[in-house]
This record gives C-alpha cells, sequence and structure tokens, in this order.
C-alpha cells in the first residue's frame, strides 16, 4: 500500500516512539545536583581518573590490608591490597560495604552532652576530670599506636582500668594456646603443604582473619587439600566440604574425643599422661565409623585441625595438640591482639564493678555492649555517674551513655593494625572525617592529657619505632611485614593437661540453640548497610533479617513449614522468628544468626530481625509456634537441579574420566564467527572453588550502582543484583554456581528486543543501551538464565545527596522503566583501552578484571581475552570439561564452567 520508500518497519516506529518518550522523559527531569569546577586542581587529582590509595580495616582486633578507589577525593569502591599477605588482593562482601557505610545518611553528626551540642574540646574535658575509679572498654586492637596509649594510661592514671571486649573476640582460643604455648597464639595454615583439614564448627572459608588466606591458599590450587566439617549450624565452608556432619555441642564433643583418640593413641610422639587421656576419650565416646575414618586420614595426611571460635578453650587445646602429634602444616604465632588471653579481655570482673558502683566514669569506645548486652544492660550502665560512648552511631548504647561523640570511620581515619600473621596494615583516610568523628587512638590520647595530638601524628610516631623502611614506602604499600614469633605447643604442660581433663562432654537437649555470627552482618555493627543487609546467606539465601534455622525432623515434630513464626525461649529471654528449613541443619539444633532487632540511630536496620544476644550459644531452649506466618525475603526458592545436573551444574566423582564435550548443537545462525574485534572477551568460573562467600555479589553491587529494593522488594522477586550465586545439593554434595549475564553469541534476548535496547559489541559483550529500553521485558521473559533485572522504581529517587557521592562516577544510575545486566565491567575495558591507546601502546594481557573477579578470594572467577592465546582465560578455556550452563539451548555463551568435583563419593551425613 502506497509508496514503498514511505514504509518503516515495526521495531524502527516502536524504537522512534521510544526515542521520543526517552527525549521528553530526559528533558523534563531536574539535575540530580551541583557541578562545580575547581578553583585550584589539586596535583594528585586528575578528573574523570581514579586515584587508588592503599589503607585498612580492622574487626575484632585484626587488619587487613585494603586499596581504596577515590574519584576527585572521594572514594568509591575498595579493593584487596595484592601485596597484603592476609588479603592477597581479594576482599569480602563487608570490606566492600565500607564505602557505603562511610556515607550513611544516619550516621552520629556530632558531639553531645545530655541534649546540647558538644565540642571534642569539651569531651574531652570531661574525660580527664579527676577520678579515682575510671573505666575504658575498647573493642579488641592490634594497633601499637592504641597498645602504646593503654599502657600510658595504666602507667599515669594507675586507678584507672581498661577492658577490651567483642562479642567474637577469640577468647577460648587464646586461653587454649596460653596452656599450651605459654602465651596467646594465632593458628597460621601453611596452605601449600595441606593436603587435609578438620574444621570444627568453624566457618573458616568465609569468615575471621584468615578467611581470605585460608581460602586462597586451600582451594585455589591444582589440589585442592581434603575439606571436612563438623558443625553445628549450616555455613559455607560446610557446604562447600567434601565431608560434612552436622553434630550439635554434644555430637561435635564425642566425634572429637573419638578423633582424638584415634589420633594420639596412634602417635609415638604422645606423652604417657596424653595418651592415657587419649584412651579415655576413646572409651567415653561412641565408636564411629566417621571418625574412624577421619583419624586415619588425619594421620595418613598430616591433616590440620581447626577449631571456630565459639567451641570451649578445651577443644581449642585438643586441636592444638592433634596438630602438634600429627606434625600438621600449621604454625603458632603470638598474637598482635593487644592484651590477648589476658584478665582485661575478663569483663567478668568489669560486669561486677558496675553493678557494685564501684566505677566513677566510663568510657567505651566502639562496640555496642548495651545491645549485646553480654556485660551490662542499659540500666546498669545509667546508674554510673558518668558515661561516656564514642561510635559511629547514636545507638543502644549511645543512648543511655550521658555524654557522645562520634568516632571516626576507617575510611577517614589515621591509624595501624596487624593481621593475626603480624603483618602490619597501615590505615591512612581517603577524606577529612565528615561529621568531625576522632579516632580511638585521639580519644585515648586525650584521656592521658593529650587533647591536641592528632592521629596522624601518633601513628607516625609509632611507625618511627618499627625498623620497617619510610614512612612513605608504608603508605605507598600498605603492608609492612613484621617477624611475628612462633611459638611451641608443649605437649607435657601442666596446665594443658588440667585443661583436657577438666573438659567434660556437654548433657544432651532435646532443642538446643546455635547462635553465630552473620556472615553478612556480623555481630549487628553493619546493620545499617543495605547492600548488606540484602546480600543473600550463602546457605539459605534469606536476607532482611535473621531466622530459626532447623532441620526437617524438627519441623515435623512442630507441625511447621518453613515460614512460620516460632519464638525460641532461653532463660534470659525469647525471640520471635520465622522458621526457616534446611537439609544442612542439624538434628536438634535452633540455628540463629546475630545483626538483627537494632533499635538505636541505625534506621535502616529498626524492625529487622530479632535480637538473640538475649539467647546463650548452645543453651537448652523450647520452640513453639505462635500460629502466625512470614514471608521470607528470600532469593531462592528451589534448591534442586531436578535431574537437570549435566546441563546447569555438573559434578563428577574424582576418580572417574573426565566428562566428555558437550555435542554439536543446531544453530539459525551461520557457524563462523560473527564478532571481528581485536579483543574478544569472556569469561570461566570453576565450580570446584566456589565457597558461595558473597563477596562477588557485594563488589559488583558496589562497582555497578546497583540498588536495593528491601524485604519487600525481594519478596515480590524484584532483587536487582548482577550476578547471584545458585546452591544446588545433589550427589549428597553442595554446589555453589555465580550466574550472571552469559553475553551469548547467539543471545535469545537480542531479537525478540523491539528498539533494539540489547545488541552486541564487536568485542562479544552483550550490551544494554538504556536510553532505548522501554521496558517490554520480552528481553527477561526469553532469557534462560534469568539474569536480566527490570528496574519497578525508582530506586535511587530517595537517596541523600550523601549517599549519591557512593555512587561510581564510571556507571550510569539507571532509571525506572528500564532493564539492567551484567556488562562484563564494561566501563574497566573501556579505561584500559582508552589509556592504551593514550599511551601508544597495546592493551596488556590480562589487564582487565572485573570487579567480581577481583574480589574472589580462591580466583574461582577468571576474566579476559578470548582472542590472546597467552591469557589466562585462554589457559583455562583449554580444560578438557569446561561446559556451558543450559548448552542444549544452543546459546553459545561466552561464560563457561568447569564442574564440581566430588572427592568423597557420600560426603555429607
Amino acid at each position: 500500500m502506497g509508496d514503498e520508500s514511505l514504509r518503516v518497519s515495526r521495531r524502527a516506529l516502536v524504537a522512534w516512539g521510544a526515542a521520543s518518550a526517552a527525549l521528553a522523559t530526559a528533558c523534563a527531569r531536574a539535575p540530580r545536583g551541583k557541578i562545580a569546577p575547581y578553583v585550584t586542581q589539586p596535583t594528585a587529582v586528575h578528573p574523570g581518573k581514579a586515584t587508588f590509595y592503599a589503607t585498612s580495616n580492622e574487626v575484632d582486633g585484626y587488619g587487613l590490608g585494603l586499596l581504596a578507589e577515590c574519584h576527585e577525593g572521594r572514594p568509591t569502591k575498595i579493593e584487596g591490597n595484592p601485596l597484603s599477605s592476609a588479603s592477597g588482593g581479594a576482599s569480602g562482601a563487608r570490606d566492600q560495604a565500607l564505602v557505603a557505610s562511610l556515607y550513611d545518611p544516619h550516621r552520629a553528626r556530632g558531639g553531645r552532652d545530655g541534649g546540647g551540642a558538644l565540642s571534642f574540646a569539651a569531651f574531652a574535658a570531661a574525660l580527664t576530670r579527676p577520678t579515682e575509679r575510671l573505666g575504658i572498654l575498647l573493642e579488641p586492637t592490634s594497633s601499637r599506636t592504641v597498645s602504646a596509649l593503654v599502657s600510658r594510661i595504666r602507667r599515669e592514671l594507675p586507678n584507672a582500668s581498661v577492658w577490651f571486649d567483642a562479642p567474637f573476640a577469640r577468647r577460648n582460643a587464646w586461653r587454649a594456646t596460653v596452656a599450651a604455648c605459654g602465651a596467646a597464639a594465632e593458628p597460621i595454615i601453611d596452605a601449600p603443604s595441606t593436603k587435609m583439614v578438620l574444621a570444627i564448627d568453624a566457618d573458616m572459608l568465609a569468615q575471621g582473619p584468615s578467611a581470605l588466606r585460608d581460602a586462597r591458599g586451600l582451594v585455589a590450587r591444582p589440589e585442592r587439600a581434603l575439606l571436612v566439617a563438623i558443625e553445628g549450624y549450616p555455613t559455607a565452608t560446610g557446604a562447600f566440604a567434601d565431608r560434612r556432619r552436622a553434630a550439635g555441642t554434644r555430637g561435635r564433643a564425642l566425634l572429637l574425643r573419638a578423633i582424638a583418640g584415634h589420633v594420639l593413641g596412634s602417635s609415638s610422639a604422645v606423652p604417657t599422661n596424653l595418651r592415657a587421656l587419649a584412651a579415655r576419650y576413646r572409651a567415653e565416646s561412641v565408636s564411629d565409623p566417621f571418625a574412624e575414618r577421619i583419624a586415619r586420614d588425619l594421620v595418613a595426611l598430616r591433616g590440620v585441625v581447626v577449631a571456630g571460635d565459639g567451641e570451649v578453650a578445651a577443644v581449642h587445646a585438643l586441636a592444638a595438640v592433634l596438630n602438634a602429634a600429627l606434625g600438621a602444616p600449621v604454625k603458632l604465632v603470638a598474637s598482635s591482639v593487644v592484651d590477648a588471653g589476658r584478665a582485661s579481655f575478663d569483663t567478668n570482673t568489669l560486669a561486677a564493678r558496675v553493678r557494685e558502683r564501684s566505677i566513677d566514669t566510663l568510657v567505651v569506645i566502639g562496640g555496642n555492649p548495651v545491645y549485646d548486652a553480654r556485660i551490662f544492660d542499659a540500666a546498669a550502665l545509667a546508674e554510673i555517674k558518668h558515661t561516656a560512648y564514642v561510635g559511629l552511631y547514636e545507638n543502644e548504647t549511645a543512648a543511655v551513655a550521658k555524654t557522645f561523640y562520634p568516632l571516626a570511620h576507617p575510611l577517614e581515619s589515621w591509624g595501624e593494625a596487624a593481621s593475626d600473621d603480624g603483618e602490619i596494615c597501615i590505615r591512612q583516610p581517603m577524606i577529612e572525617p565528615l561529621f568531625g568523628g576522632r579516632t580511638v587512638a585521639e580519644v585515648l590520647a586525650a584521656i592521658a592529657g593529650d587533647a591536641t595530638s592528632d592521629a596522624r601524628a601518633l601513628t607516625r610516631r609509632t611507625f618511627e619505632t618499627m625498623p620497617t623502611g619510610t614512612w612513605d614506602d608504608a603508605l605507598a604499600r600498605g603492608v609492612v611485614r613484621a617477624n611475628a614469633t612462633a611459638l611451641a605447643v608443649d605437649l607435657e604442660c601442666a596446665a594443658l593437661h588440667e585443661l583436657l581433663d577438666a573438659w567434660s562432654v556437654p548433657a544432651e537437649h532435646a532443642i538446643e540453640v546455635a547462635l553465630h555470627a552473620s556472615p553478612s552482618l556480623h555481630d549487628g555493627r553493619f546493620a545499617n548497610v543495605p547492600v548488606l543487609q540484602e546480600l543473600p546467606d550463602p546457605v539459605t539465601k534469606l536476607t532482611w533479617g535473621n531466622h530459626a534455622l532447623v532441620a526437617q525432623a524438627l519441623a515435623t515434630e512442630l507441625s511447621a513449614s518453613s515460614g512460620d513464626e516460632v519464638v525460641v525461649r532461653g532463660k534470659r529471654g525469647a525471640v520471635a522468628l520465622p522458621l526457616v528449613i534446611d537439609a544442612l541443619a542439624a538434628r536438634g539444633v535452633v540455628a540463629i544468626a546475630h545483626g538483627g532487632g537494632r533499635n538505636g540511630g541505625e534506621r535502616n536496620a529498626h524492625g529487622v530481625g530479632q535480637n538473640a544476644f538475649v539467647l546463650d550459644d548452645g543453651e537448652p531452649v523450647t520452640i513453639e509456634k505462635t500460629g502466625r506466618a512470614r514471608l521470607l525475603a528470600r532469593t531462592q526458592l528451589d534448591f534442586s537441579l531436578a535431574d537437570r545436573a549435566a546441563s546447569i551444574a555438573r559434578l563428577r566423582l574424582a576418580d572417574e574420566a573426565p566428562l566428555p564435550p558437550a555435542p554439536a548443537r543446531l544453530s539459525l545462525y551461520d557457524d563462523a564467527p560473527r564478532l571481528v574485534g581485536l579483543h574478544q572477551w569472556g569469561m570461566t568460573i570453576d565450580l570446584d572453588a566456589c565457597t558461595g562467600c558473597n563477596a562477588c555479589v557485594a563488589a559488583c553491587q558496589v562497582e555497578n550502582n546497583v540498588p536495593t529494593v528491601g524485604a519487600a522488594g525481594v519478596i515480590a522477586g524484584r532483587v536487582m543484583h548482577w550476578i547471584r550465586i545458585d546452591r544446588y545439593a545433589t550427589r549428597d554434595q553442595t554446589v555453589m554456581q555465580p550466574m550472571l549475564c552469559q553475553h551469548c553469541e547467539e543471545a535469545p534476548c537480542e531479537y525478540v528486543c523491539p528498539v533494539n535496547a540489547t545488541v552486541h559489541s564487536a568485542d562479544g559483550l552483550n550490551e544494554m543501551v538504556y536510553n532505548r529500553c522501554v521496558g517490554t521485558r520480552f528481553c527477561s521473559n526469553n532469557c534462560p538464565y534469568k539474569v536480566r533485572r527490570f528496574n519497578w522504581f525508582e530506586y535511587h529517587e530517595d537517596e541523600t545527596p550523601l549517599e549519591i557521592l557512593a555512587h561510581n562516577p564510571e556507571v550510569t544510575v539507571r532509571e525506572r522503566g528500564v532493564m539492567e545486566k551484567c556488562t562484563f565491567c564494561v566501563q574497566r575495558i573501556r579505561n584500559a583501552e582508552q589509556a592504551a591507546s593514550i599511551e601508544g601502546r597495546s592493551l596488556e594481557r590480562d589487564a582487565v578484571v572485573t570487579a567480581c573477579a577481583q574480589a574472589c578470594a580462591t580466583r574461582a572467577i577468571v576474566f579476559g581475552d578470548l582472542a590472546d592465546e597467552g591469557s589466562a582465560l585462554a589457559a583455562r578455556r583449554r580444560h578438557a570439561e569446561l561446559y556451558a550452563a543450559l548448552d542444549e539451548l544452543g546459546t553459545r555463551p561466552r561464560v563457561r564452567y568447569t564442574p564440581k568435583v566430588v572427592r568423597d563419593d557420600g560426603a555429607a551425613q
């Protein structure tokens, strides 16, 4: 009909209409903020170019070397410091969230005395009032600067007392090593020499000061160590283990005693009295083929035994004895944590003094003792004459304290701390304190009578006492190696024998509670960071709040289903939580993570979860249904492969022949490659190395300005993560499979988009042109991997100007109504290409690393150029068993997987 020159295709017509609508929206939208040029540009700042600074963070007394990426003077991203032995260039999910917590609008905004404003000078003057009964409560630290100031306070104020406390301080481990070695020590595994690890209730690959180093050393190597886990609640380490047993406190004690009985009874290096103790342990334990097999393997492979921080001191002592008897490749180094293993960590004395009102002034710096209520409650603290709190937030403790002053954020602070192996990690600020916060060192200096000292001068003074090179070199590298003192276990030590002899097997309870640190929120200190609240639990895939995790047998006894609300009641209190049933849970154990139930100044955390600190770990509890049900904010609902293992998440037995390559698939496209760019980008993911730790998920979210959607959004299935980690259970094994846009050569999303919003680039990327997208969601419907996300709402609309500072300026902030998904961090690719072009050189091999690959401790994710035969990716692509997920569909993804290797058939029990 009509003139042929006037005819247009349906796709072109829709595209023109979409472009007009997008242009109208763009013209009508108000700008996000002001643009102000530099009057005098700082010499170290290059607009549009990121600058990296070495720094560190400290949690529970252990430092971790990091790098901070800054744009025009504001930090926007955290990476691991490749020079750090503790991080090796990797990072954890909580490290990735440091930037979000820096720009948290709910942080404390200034000092106060009662209801009035308070300057630091006035605050310091109040701290230095003459008193004979001063108490100072600090979080554990390995800072030599803080140690020197504590010593000064004890020397100059002899009636002052200093304590250290945190919910997950390693008191039991230190007590055991004091008995075994004469001093508090940290076990450091020699990963290259380790052939087997037995983890006793220890989430060693995902939590703790050595998690990144252990994950990298034990997993990311050609011959992975055999990992056996005996645990009271499901962890990422247990899910990754080759052999696993779920057991409560009594069950773990009996298993460990049986193992110790076999190992120590067969070792000629064990003293006579320990051999007698081993015989008693074995006699008291029930014969168990599982324990006997572990003992044989430990002896044959010179395995390492690792005890979790929540285990009693005797378990840690027995682990040290077993390692010494086995000649295991693990060394004990003197702990760098200030006062580790000493009386200042015994807060019972502090609690007694608070109850007796024998302290006139109590200064709490960091932590949140009123929330965790293990030392004193709010009423007891309120009875003290003068109370002062220094913290990032006006939290539960701040609400009771009479005076308050904000603590400086780690990215605003000067300082240093040591990793568990003794490496000193320098901390330098990326930005001036946004709200006038002061560091721990500055507050302690003020207590000592020197309110004018600044943290930089204090840190440099400490550094100058160490023969470690120049100050500038230390700042540039971020880490300084220190000679850690090696300690040895004295198998004939009387204190050690006394500790082991006094250890009794716990009584059997019908139901006991297993409390543990949240994988994302830890002890609740990160509860106000939405990125971490929405980060799925590695095992249950639950977000936004804690829950009561039980085995199916216990749920059947209760006639309950997942989502039913239950009350878990102990001696001191009770919590009402939704029930979650999981196959990895231990029978007779209800597991609850800490971090919920906050009611301080952290508004994002209000009403999220329950405070589990009202219960005691391992105590007998009762559990009953309330009759109510709750919707679970879960990112994965089904953990079964439903006979699709060969096509989605492959497994093979270690002694089986390599799996055959997939057969050729029929295709509607030409067989010849369509792409002719200089570089061809792709990725491989090793399922045998993925621990499911979620670091890649958090790194991708921060790097690419991916929004959070809240609990209601997660429940509605609208979570925006560009990469997810699917958990599957098959062959009595758990497989963690990172799933992201596969950047298919024959992408099903591309040929259904009516406006050409999703297209292929010359270098193999499946790109999204946001200003073309009209939100039909045809591409999402046609994607078999379900990795495309739709902006149902303007998720960034309510962000404050402070929160906007956390955005990566190199990535577009998407608006409502468009699809988004993984781009292989295209901004990093283009930056590297442009830098090479400006400098007149070719792109360096393996110069581009995506955010997910950079964060991964085990190097399960490898990104690179397929066109470069010498690249790390090309080497991984030559793996005989490489496969594509859902390869039978003929999509030809650029992402390839290697299967999970089952080293122990029927391992999980």
